[in-house]
């Protein structure tokens, strides 16, 4: 198995985890403040990760340079601290068709953003998967008669906010993922994402006592800690590698994909037929995408030496 479909399927499955805990997240920060939340699950996250980067990629710490500290600040920022509690946020004044449908902006900006920071070209099929990954989570947002349509202005700017973070968070990790290695990179954007959240939480816990959590709650955090920082964040530091921003950023629609699906499996759910069409134009979209990296692929092997 090839590098470039190692890494389309890491980056698929960092963002499978990160959609499957959007009902789990929606329904813990409605009983523990968002900066709490953030702050202990992402601690818990790096607790995780660090005895890799120790016994696996065999780092020294206090070898890490401030320029690379500096861009792992810039990245967690970005694509981890701003991103979740934006969404996080955006979530608790909207309501879910809402979410997905200003989520679906991702691969757009990614697009947009590849174009101008990272010079990448605007091929036609690449467009187009993009756009099939769009219309995907459109179709997924579409309502039914049940769906309360409420979203506050703060909600949809908190949602805008966050696809935008997302977005620029792809273009920053392509261009220095090559900076530290996986594990040791993902657990120091899990470290400072957790220093940046202490003066936020404290004013929090002025008023919310974390001893008062039940189990259920620290079982939740530790699971979020787990499966939506530490494991994601490496699967995508190690996939991006490999793969276009521009994929990376389409295959954003997986997010709203696996929420719907953990929705049906685990919150009583029901499907409906517009959702296994969606389902159909994410998998078109990939493949699609991987059209493109094959195509190029035989070229650049049939060119006379």
């Amino acid at each position: 198995m090839n590098n470039k479909l190692l890494g389309l399927i890491a980056v698929a499955m960092c963002y499978v985890l990160i959609g499957s805990s959007y009902p789990i997240a929606q329904e813990a920060v409605s009983t523990i403040p968002t900066w709490t939340f953030t702050g202990i699950t992402i601690f818990i996250g790096f607790l995780v990760q660090y005895p890799f980067t120790i016994f696996s990629e065999k780092t020294k710490w206090s070898a890490i340079s401030l320029k690379e500290w500096t861009t792992v600040s810039v990245l967690t920022l970005l694509g981890n601290i701003l991103y979740t509690v934006f969404l996080l946020y955006g979530m608790s004044e909207t309501n879910a068709t809402t979410a997905s449908v200003v989520s679906s902006s991702v691969p757009a900006l990614v697009l947009l953003l590849s174009f101008i920071f990272l010079k990448d070209k605007l091929k036609a099929k690449m467009v187009m998967s993009v756009i099939l990954a769009i219309a995907s989570v459109i179709m997924m947002s579409m309502p039914d008669n049940s769906t309360d349509s409420h979203s506050s202005a703060f909600g949809l700017i908190m949602l805008s906010l966050s696809a935008l973070s997302n977005a620029i968070y792809v273009i920053v990790a392509k261009k220095f993922t090559s900076v530290l290695k996986p594990w040791t990179f993902s657990a120091a954007v899990c470290l400072t994402g957790a220093i940046f959240t202490v003066p936020m939480m404290f004013h929090e816990l002025k008023t919310f006592n974390v001893f008062s959590l039940h189990i259920n709650q620290v079982i939740t955090m530790i699971y979020y800690g787990v499966f939506v920082w530490a494991v994601p964040i490496y699967l995508f530091l190690w996939g991006i590698n490999y793969i276009s921003a521009t994929t990376a950023g389409m295959m954003f629609s997986f997010i709203p994909l696996a929420s719907i699906i953990t929705t049906i499996l685990f919150f009583n759910g029901h499907v409906r037929h517009i959702d296994v069409i969606s389902i159909s134009l994410v998998v078109i979209s990939v493949v699609v995408s991987e059209a493109s990296f094959r195509k190029k692929k035989v070229q650049s092997v049939s060119k006379p030496a």
